[in-house]
């Protein structure tokens, strides 16, 4: 578990990293105007991994909250059986 908790740290970091990359790129077109196409593009990307960033995070959060519940039922059952 140690292992798959660091793997998740280090995909988070990532996507952080590609976020902060993405934001400063130079999204301006040969003109020298900016270029909205790639403007919107870029906020696309960003906004992809910005859900995945918190998708995951709320996951890990209601993961354990869950499997207490699951148990407290489980038990609950026994109990009336």
């Amino acid at each position: 578990m140690v292992r798959y908790t660091r793997a998740r740290e280090q995909g988070y970091e990532r996507m952080a990293e590609e976020i902060l990359e993405i934001s400063d790129d130079n999204y301006t077109g040969s003109d020298g105007r900016g270029d909205n196409a790639l403007v919107q593009q870029a906020r696309f990307r960003v906004d992809a991994r910005r859900w995945l960033l918190v998708e995951d995070a709320a996951a890990e959060i209601w993961r354990p909250a869950h499997r207490r519940n699951r148990r407290r039922r489980r038990a609950a059952d026994c109990d009336t059986h």
